[in-house]
């Protein structure tokens, strides 16, 4: 079976990352685990170095989530990708091997996204609206080189990834991910950095959104109707 690569995005990340990387030194389809230090401002990189098997690459200023995931993609080994968030909470070995299960077993190339399930009712209800943006999601580098060519910022990488499997014309699957949830950014910033930084993150989204929609046809035929 082919192996695949874990990469983990991490911004100020101590108190949550050993977690996800306890973890992902189980699972024994995962031939190597880099987390993306980007411009951490506490022990993320640290913490993250305890782990042997973890290879650890810095940023020296906050980048965003973008070129975080380029940066893990530009140091893999494999053609084959799982992306994670670092502040997964009640991750276990089985929600990884479902999401792998997935993604090897099919016939053609796909993408599967891990949906959070019965972890907590905000997360829930998150992926209830908008299940696309997920961050656990496992893809090829194919896909990722179309995306990162995309007009997107920061968080809108996911969002950049999914119209690069429209592109490419790679199917979807989703993998319910019973029990897991993560932390909110009100809870690691608090109240009022958490809401700015949640703002900045929808922004990211909605400026990738607007700047990958494709016009209509007609629109695009109209507009280059010489005038009569």
């Amino acid at each position: 079976m082919e192996k695949i690569t874990a990469i983990i995005p991490a911004y100020n990340e101590e108190n949550h990352i050993s977690r996800v990387l306890r973890v992902l030194e189980k699972a024994d389809k995962v031939n190597e685990v880099i987390v993306v230090d980007d411009g951490s401002e506490d022990r993320t990189k640290k913490v993250s170095k305890s782990f042997e098997q973890v290879k650890v690459v810095s940023h020296g200023v906050n980048r965003g989530k973008k070129e975080a995931l380029n940066t893990g993609v530009k140091h893999s080994k494999d053609r084959n990708l799982l992306f994670l968030d670092a502040d997964l909470v009640n991750l276990e070995e089985k929600h990884i091997t479902s999401m792998l299960t997935s993604f090897f077993e099919s016939e053609k190339e796909t993408m599967v996204l891990g949906i959070f399930k019965d972890g907590r009712r905000l997360t829930d209800f998150a992926m209830v609206l908008h299940p696309k943006l997920t961050g656990q999601r496992v893809l090829t580098k194919k896909v990722w080189e179309t995306a990162y060519k995309k007009k997107s910022k920061g968080f809108g990488a996911e969002v950049a990834i999914n119209k690069a499997c429209e592109d490419l014309g790679i199917p979807v699957k989703r993998v319910n991910l019973y029990g897991v949830t993560q932390h909110r950014k009100e809870e690691k910033e608090g109240w009022i950095k958490g809401l700015i930084y949640k703002a900045s993150m929808y922004l990211q989204v909605i400026y990738t959104l607007i700047k990958n929609i494709k016009p209509s046809p007609k629109l695009v035929h109209r507009t280059h109707q010489p005038f009569q």
